[in-house]
């Protein structure tokens, strides 16, 4: 039984936080972007550290998942993360950014170790 103190509860406001999601939006269109300029440009060039990018965009993304279950008030790309752990999925909730960064951690680490 708790008797005194009560606790104070903090109200965080969402930020607009159009420089942060921008940015990011821009990270992660850059490399599906360049990999078709350049195939559209030279098609005879193969690369041999795909695998490896790819695991690691993947991973990124994962990154950008746990983010959003954290500091969704900070941007609107993380609060779009979020809307998208809450009505995309079953369970609707946003504990489910968990389950997605850990996803994206195994598939891009197992790129990463199989290329």
């Amino acid at each position: 039984m708790q008797t005194g103190k009560a606790r104070s509860v903090e109200v965080v406001e969402d930020e607009p936080g159009m420089l942060l999601g921008g940015l990011i939006l821009a990270t992660l269109l850059a490399p599906p972007l360049y990999n078709v300029l350049r195939h559209i440009i030279d098609r005879s060039a193969p690369t041999e550290y795909g695998p490896v990018f790819g695991g690691l965009y993947i991973i990124f993304l994962g990154s950008i998942f746990l983010a959003s279950y954290y500091f969704s008030h900070k941007s609107f790309l993380f609060r779009a993360f979020c809307w998208l752990c809450e009505h995309g999925s079953f369970p609707s909730t946003r504990k489910m950014a968990f389950f997605y960064a850990g996803l994206c951690y195994v598939m891009g680490s197992m790129s990463i170790i199989n290329s």
